[in-house]
């Protein structure tokens, strides 16, 4: 589904439209559903900028429209919006978006919340937010981004100090599953080897899932960990 006609259901509270959030629609056919703890339990009421960081395929976008579902549903049509860095080519773009997701909030909406997958694809990104807070366009927005260089939380904390908001806390990094979560799911099925299935896993969501349900460490999973990895170092 393209941004515009996903932000327009958005705008109209229309959040269980089909193909609208295709994560949770894979998390409900999952075999496993880990809960993640990564401090950040409720979202601030509050206007201010959050960066949360971790390795791709360890839940961030999922967390994330699960985030933007919970908004619509407890403030109401037009509360938040949606964007994916990955889709957006450099930081005028970005600008653009975000100007005109502002001024489609509803006029007496008291929550405006912003959320920004994969914020970090998008080359000085924050260098936009700083202008834009400077302007004092987020001034009643809450902006959540995500993104998957654990490295980029310094740069975003250097170049947005005094921006963030009255946030207790705007940084955040997103774990691994825990053991005490995998033991809980997984235990039953596992066993005595639970413990040692979740050494293998690392705490990936979807190495935990793929050996706890079928016995396997998936290839795919370990070439992400280390592109992952490598991308941290080069860095």
């Amino acid at each position: 589904m393209d941004i515009q006609t996903l932000n327009k259901l958005l705008a109209e509270g229309e959040i269980d439209t089909p193909g609208l959030f295709p994560h949770l629609e894979k998390l409900r056919q999952a075999s496993y559903i880990f809960d993640h703890d990564f401090g950040l339990n409720t979202l601030p009421t509050i206007s201010g900028i959050l960066l949360i960081r971790g390795p791709r395929q360890y839940g961030k976008s999922t967390w994330l429209e699960q985030a933007v579902y919970k908004t619509i549903r407890e403030f109401g049509a037009g509360s938040a919006f949606y964007l994916n860095g990955d889709m957006i080519p450099d930081r005028n773009a970005l600008e653009k978006a975000i100007q005109d997701l502002i001024t489609a909030f509803p006029k007496l909406a008291s929550i405006r919340r912003i959320f920004i997958d994969e914020i970090t694809a998008i080359p000085h990104w924050e260098l936009s937010l700083k202008r834009m807070s400077d302007q004092g366009l987020f001034n009643t927005v809450l902006i959540v981004t995500t993104g998957s260089k654990a490295t980029d939380l310094r740069r975003g904390s250097e170049k947005l100090p005094g921006r963030k908001g009255k946030l207790e806390r705007s940084t955040y990094l997103f774990t691994p599953i825990s053991y005490h979560e995998f033991h809980n799911k997984c235990a039953k099925t596992l066993g005595s080897t639970t413990w040692l299935t979740y050494l293998l896993s690392g705490g990936s969501p979807i190495a935990c899932s793929a050996l706890a349900s079928e016995g396997i460490l998936p290839e795919y999973v370990i070439e992400l960990t280390r592109d992952w990895i490598e991308g941290e170092i080069a860095c």
